[in-house]
């Protein structure tokens, strides 16, 4: 290694460096990261300037990090020894020995037994024959080789715009591009054309990079020699090259002068350069720039002048054929064919082998550039009629530039033409639309197309590959066009009848920018939903699932408790929880409600909302509704709101006898039996030959609203906004059955006739088992069920709004406050919990129907009957110590009941023990012990001892919540008498 020579002495041998560091981070090769963008006549044609670098830089890329002694390169001939050079000598013959020999400030050699040789300053070779004559003559019989050993190290400068100037102590053997590789390379502002070597003062040579770079000449890039200095001038006079050229980068000018040489200096002109459009940038005076256009395909246009600061962009030939056709998609190789007059379709696409797979051949488009104005239209062709017969229609003739585009069946057809779309809405302006239409809903392909002039509907339904077949039939009576005016930008809807353009009956002419819509069942169902019904009656939606009264109610309610209950912190989440107070869930629902359902709301509550609501005029027709389940919100809904009011607006209700009753929108009139078979037709029991007709396109007409129509026989049609009742058979036997279950002989379901009694219905059922116990019968009805399940819920909105209010009075707080609370939640709870049964207490043992008539019960349908087997047991359950089933005894009345019970318990009722008999009737018990009167206690019963009502006597529902208690002791009763047998 090298000793460093001073603090600005750095240690350098760059003859054979081991590691380099970059120095630049940005892309240093010019003309590969430029070959894929240089294409066509954009501005990919030019680099930009910030890219555009100075050449020969890049040479200096990376700078040396460490270095390695050069001990393995052969030394030249014409080197000049000096002190601090090695030489080897090796000697053979009488005697071998090895020497190396360094050479002594004096520029002598010692030689072993023949003392000094003087060397400095001869070359290698000469100083090699000397060593070698000199052994000769003084030792015969000895050979002598003399090679270099370790050479010595020099200082040398290297200054100006070098990348780390300074003294560098180097090889003997070093040239100037070495001190510059040594220094870390020429920064961009130093020149790499006018480098000097200076010796003593004196310019020994100018270095020109360039010829090392280009020419590959060495000639000038001469050794050094001890203290001389290497100095980089600024750079001089540069100018840019760019585009179709081979090497684009800034060049610096050394004695070039004309346009030819500065592009010979750039590699020369590619040969997708356009020779004819050359563009000079020029800065004149500089404060202005100029511009100038060159064809060097001219006479003497190439000595045209250069100066400093010059811009030279070459562009690219235009990638531009006029006369060819195009194929481009779904085929084994894209290519272009020549264009000649009369060539058609068949004449590039009629061999079926150059389509890949899958091909999509119902639907080829070609755009075709328009020679008036350059715009683009385009075409769809049926290719399979070609490929069958060159002479078929759809074998069209071609014209120059026409581009045909070949879809695949694998992908959707409107994802495969986005970037044709989207080149088409560039083509509109301010009064113009894009030729685009669109299509959406229920098809195959949504999505929007290529407007084809003269489409027609069922071309772009023939585009879109018709209708999705998923598991939602097609709705064949509603479709929408949406469109807009170009002009004033107003947006109109047209209504059709989409089973009349399927069989071409009824087809319509589309526009640009037009908006088609197809239905399916999804979409028709959710007008049916429950959602739907709530907003069309005022309320929230259902699948919102809110508790209490709605949204904004609970709401409210929440607000107020929290702020009465501030202060009693213990109280405030036990009532919360009670309350059903909005959860986050609900609050979610919210945020995402179906857009299409608040516009709807938002027409509803208008001026104009009695357009929608006349479709569900009558109760059959809300009460039906609103049996459907819960629907998600169809996503068009979402993405096009306004659709969900247009449907309601032209919806017919189909009540009554129909397979599939609900709202069903009509773009126009249709005969009514075919609206009704179209939406599923009428169930068994239908009668098409007593169907109501509400509309009041007819009251209109005739000032008669309702009409008694013959659909069997008639024909008569059916308007948006009517209402279709189809009536049942008339017929004895009831549409519908009951259930007999227990100690009947036969059990089961059975249908019934008009007015049959339960008697009746039982001498059906074989009458009942010897074990059967006809006088604890459960006799359940679904009318009177719904009516107790409204009961409860009163009741428990009533306990609540009385909790309410006592909380807000501040009487709970001087009436046992917490512990009436929390009883008043628990039944709350229950109220709300508790399924009801519906029960009704009936005569059910024949002997006694048969002689009292006027006992036996008409049966209605869905009623269910259960005879438990005759028990042996009677129940004492409520607040006594030890509530449970007890053996019936004949001798003992209600009070050894309740003593054989334990007694009463300290939160008793004496004064309102009651007893529930087996068949479901209820009677109070005088068993207090100052009040005791005796009561005969049939098998089977129940005696309920209820919890004293006194805690909550500031309660203004007192007695409420005694009787509530009480039915909520009854019905669980029933069930019990169900669930032991």
């Amino acid at each position: 290694m090298l000793k460093q020579n001073g603090a600005d002495e750095q240690k350098a041998e760059f003859i054979q460096p081991h590691i380099y560091q970059p120095r630049y981070t940005g892309s240093i090769t010019q003309s590969s990261s430029r070959e894929s963008v240089i294409q066509s006549v954009t501005q990919d044609d030019i680099s930009q300037e910030q890219n555009l670098r100075p050449f020969g830089y890049d040479l200096f890329a990376s700078e040396p990090t460490t270095f390695a002694p050069a001990t393995d390169i052969p030394v030249p001939q014409e080197y000049v020894i000096g002190p601090g050079d090695t030489f080897e000598v090796s000697l053979f013959g009488k005697v071998s020995a090895q020497y190396s020999l360094v050479v002594q400030r004096d520029g002598s050699i010692n030689v072993p037994e023949l003392g000094l040789i003087r060397v400095a300053g001869l070359e290698f070779s000469e100083a090699r024959d000397v060593i070698t004559n000199r052994i000769k003559n003084q030792k015969i019989g000895i050979t002598t080789v003399v090679t270099m050993g370790e050479l010595r190290s020099m200082r040398v400068f290297v200054l100006g715009d070098a990348w780390k100037p300074g003294s560098y102590t180097v090889s003997a053997l070093s040239t100037i591009s070495h001190a510059i590789m040594a220094s870390g390379g020429v920064k961009e502002s130093g020149s790499l054309r006018n480098i000097q070597l200076k010796r003593n003062g004196t310019l020994v040579t100018i270095f020109d990079l360039y010829d090392f770079l280009l020419e590959g000449d060495t000639s000038k890039d001469l050794k050094l020699l001890p203290g001389d200095a290497v100095f980089i001038p600024p750079v001089g006079s540069t100018v840019s090259v760019d585009g179709q050229v081979n090497r684009p980068a800034i060049y610096e000018l050394n004695g070039e002068s004309t346009l030819d040489e500065v592009i010979q200096l750039a590699g020369g002109l590619k040969a997708t350069a356009d020779k004819r459009y050359i563009q000079l940038q020029r800065i004149e005076t500089g404060t202005q720039q100029s511009l100038l256009d060159i064809d060097t395909t001219q006479k003497n246009v190439l000595s045209t002048k250069i100066k400093d600061g010059d811009r030279l962009i070459a562009y690219s030939i235009v990638d531009h054929f006029e006369k060819v056709v195009t194929i481009k998609g779904h085929v084994k190789r894209e290519r272009k064919y020549q264009w000649f007059r009369g060539m058609k379709m068949s004449d590039v696409l009629g061999d079926i082998s150059i389509f890949k797979d899958q091909v999509d051949l119902k639907y080829v488009l070609v755009k075709r550039v328009k020679a008036s104005n350059r715009s683009i239209e385009f075409h769809s062709v049926n290719l399979v009629p070609v490929i069958l017969d060159s002479t078929a229609p759809e074998n069209i003739l071609l014209e120059p530039r026409d581009e045909i585009r070949i879809l695949s069946l694998g992908e959707n057809r409107a994802k495969q033409l986005l970037p044709i779309t989207q080149e088409l809405r560039y083509q509109a302006n301010a009064f113009e639309l894009p030729k685009l239409v669109e299509i959406q809903g229920a098809v195959t392909n949504p999505g929007v197309y290529p407007y084809v002039q003269g489409m027609k509907l069922s071309d772009i339904f023939e585009t879109a590959k018709g209708y999705l077949r998923n598991e939602y039939e097609p709705y064949n009576l509603f479709g929408v066009i949406e469109r807009i005016d170009p002009q004033t930008k107003n947006r109109s809807f047209n209504t059709f009848l989409p089973y009349r353009v399927l069989v071409n009956s009824d087809d319509i002419q589309l526009r640009s920018g037009d908006r088609v819509f197809f239905f399916n069942e999804e979409h028709i169902d959710y007008l049916s939903s429950a959602d739907i019904h709530d907003v069309l009656n005022g309320q929230e939606p259902s699948s919102l699932n809110l508790k209490s009264d709605g949204l904004l109610v609970t709401k409210t309610l929440q607000e107020q408790t929290d702020a009465l209950l501030a202060e009693d912190r213990s109280l405030s989440e036990s009532f919360k929880e009670s309350q059903g107070i909005v959860t986050q869930e609900q609050q979610t629902a919210l945020s995402g409600l179906c857009r299409g359902l608040i516009e709807l709301a938002e027409v509803v509550n208008s001026e104009g909302g009695s357009r929608i609501k006349r479709a569900i005029a009558t109760q059959a027709t809300a009460e039906q509704i609103s049996l459907k389940n819960v629907m998600k919100c169809p996503s068009i809904y979402d993405s096009y709101p306004y659709l969900l009011p247009m449907l309601m607006e032209y919806v017919v209700a189909v009540q009554g006898e129909s397979r599939e009753p609900g709202l069903y929108p009509i773009a126009e009139s249709v005969d009514a039996g075919f609206m009704i078979e179209a939406v599923g037709g009428i169930t068994q029991d239908g009668d098409l030959q007593h169907v109501e007709l509400a509309s009041v396109k007819n009251q209109l007409a005739s000032g008669q609203l309702f009409r008694q129509v013959n659909l069997q026989e008639e024909s008569h049609q059916t308007y948006p906004g009517d209402i279709l009742s189809v009536r049942p058979k008339i017929t004895q036997v009831e549409k519908g059955v009951i259930k007999l279950s227990g100690e009947f002989v036969y059990p089961g379901v059975y249908s019934f006739k008009k007015g049959e009694t339960l008697s009746q219905v039982v001498l059906r059922a074989g009458g009942l088992t010897k074990d059967a116990y006809p006088y604890g019968a459960v006799f359940t009805r679904e009318s009177t069920r719904k009516l107790e399940q409204k009961a409860f819920k009163r009741a428990a909105e009533e306990l609540n709004s009385a909790l309410f209010t006592a909380i807000a009075s501040g009487t709970f707080k001087s009436a046992g406050g917490a512990d009436a609370i929390a009883m008043l939640q628990g039944l709350t709870k229950e109220l709300e919990e508790t399924e009801a049964l519906g029960r009704i207490v009936v005569e059910a043992d024949p002997s006694i129907l048969e002689v009292r008539p006027e006992l036996d019960i008409k049966l209605e349908v869905g009623d269910t009957i259960f005879i438990p087997k005759r028990t042996r047991t009677v129940s004492v359950v409520g607040q006594v110590l030890n509530p449970g089933t007890l053996l019936f005894d004949p001798e003992l009345d209600s009070i050894d009941y309740l003593n054989q019970s334990g007694g009463y318990s300290e939160s008793a009722d004496e004064d309102r023990v009651f007893i529930v008999l087996p068949n479901g009737s209820a009677r109070t018990l005088q068993a207090s012990w100052w009040n005791y009167q005796s009561t005969n206690i049939p098998p089977g019963s129940t005696i309920i001892v209820p919890r004293d009502a006194r805690p909550i006597d500031w309660l203004a529902l007192t007695q409420s919540v005694t009787g509530i208690a009480s039915q909520l002791a009854i019905t669980a009763a029933s069930l019990a008498t169900i669930s032991d047998n």
